[in-house]
């Protein structure tokens, strides 16, 4: 492993990064907003902490691991922040990612197509805009000098889709620019990344970047501003994380759509079971009706 830093760094490693890491409860930081996104040959876990870096952009080929991540860090927040999460989900590839999660309380906002994004993002500009204007009417910098606890989370898989939507990616230059300070941060991920797709000035503001397999260097320089996504092994799961000047070869655990039901069923608002109705009120309020 080739590295440098003003020295050329040569390390050499007696065991290879495993194939496949399973996702299991201790990658969890309960009450925290750092999510995992992998394992280095250390057998150090990388945490991405949303508290300190905002966004995140995630790029990669077909097949090699964006989805998995996303519905991994999804998860995650929920599990972690379940009263403080909120969600606009975008998912551009007809659903298939995010649909799981639609009925989780912590979703706010929904879209499948390129049509509805628009109007969703529309939406969260106009909430961003208010709370921005809460805070630094309060005379506060961000919310987290204000004591705000909520954190909202606009992610979007596949935003090639809407690229020549010019009111859409205006509104995500926007949200990566001065969301941070309203707590509204945007996790942005492509199986595209050009320039067209991710642009200069919403990649400038975020500098986490999170790349899995692509298959030119000019695709690894759009995203990590320098080659090395493209010599990448062909094994789902592996990238490499970037946060500023550190950067890490990582193998991102793999959580199961079974695992990820058993901990988001609590949170979703509409649930059927056939559970025998009980005496005890589910909610303060309660009305009952009785047949006389």
């Amino acid at each position: 492993e080739l590295d440098y830093d003003g020295l050329l760094i040569i390390r050499v490693y007696d065991h290879p990064l495993p194939k496949q890491i399973s996702w299991n409860e201790q990658f969890l930081k309960m009450g925290t907003w750092q999510v995992p996104i992998g394992i280095t040959r250390n057998r150090e876990i990388i945490y991405h902490d949303f508290d300190k870096s905002k966004h995140l952009i995630i790029a990669g080929a077909t097949g090699y691991g964006k989805s998995a991540i996303l519905k991994l860090i999804v998860t995650s927040l929920i599990a972690q922040q379940p009263q403080n999460t909120e969600l606009t989900l975008i998912d551009l590839k007809g659903g298939s990612a995010f649909h799981r999660f639609r009925h989780c309380k912590q979703v706010k906002y929904y879209s499948r197509n390129p049509e509805t994004a628009r109007e969703v993002l529309l939406k969260v500009q106009e909430n961003m805009n208010q709370s921005f204007e809460n805070v630094v009417n309060n005379g506060f910098e961000d919310i987290k000098e204000a004591g705000i606890k909520k954190r909202h989370f606009v992610v979007i898989d596949e935003a090639a889709d809407i690229a020549d939507d010019k009111i859409a990616m205006s509104i995500i230059t926007d949200i990566a620019r001065r969301g941070r300070s309203a707590g509204y941060y945007l996790i942005f991920c492509t199986q595209y990344p050009t320039a067209e797709v991710i642009p200069s000035q919403t990649k400038r503001n975020i500098i986490a970047r999170l790349c899995y397999a692509v298959d030119t260097d000019i695709a690894s320089r759009v995203v990590l501003d320098e080659s090395g996504a493209d010599k990448l092994p062909d094994i789902p799961g592996r990238g490499i994380y970037k946060n500023g000047i550190k950067r890490y070869t990582v193998q991102s655990p793999f959580i199961s759509n079974q695992q990820i039901q058993s901990i988001i069923h609590e949170e979703k608002e509409v649930q059927h079971d056939n559970k025998a109705p009980t005496n005890e009120p589910r909610r303060a309020n309660t009305i009952t009706f009785e047949e006389v």
